[in-house]
């Protein structure tokens, strides 16, 4: 194996668990969406839905700070992962 596609690979396995880390915060962002459309519906006092969509979208701000502080690399693989767990979420809520 060249040096280079060894350096290559140890990147790529060094980062990926970014990708990880942000289909898991996409599965939570996106799975808590839906009892956040409840919280309005039912007529919950406007507080309480704001106040969890406020507490999802620092949290979601929060993670991409963080990644983006390691790289474009890790920044752009937890997008994807992002990404993928809102596909995820889409494809369960449309099956039910």
């Amino acid at each position: 194996m060249s040096p280079a596609l060894s350096i290559a690979l140890h990147e790529l396995a060094a980062t990926l668990p970014f990708a990880a880390l942000g289909a898991v915060l996409g599965l939570v962002y996106f799975a808590t969406l839906r009892w956040n459309t409840q919280l309005y519906v039912r007529g919950a006092p406007l507080w309480q839905g704001l106040g969890l969509q406020l507490l999802r979208l620092a949290i979601v701000v929060a993670a991409m700070f963080a990644f983006a502080r390691c790289g474009a690399l890790p920044l752009l693989l937890a997008l994807g992962g992002l990404l993928l767990g809102r596909q995820l979420v889409l494809r369960r809520a449309s099956a039910s």
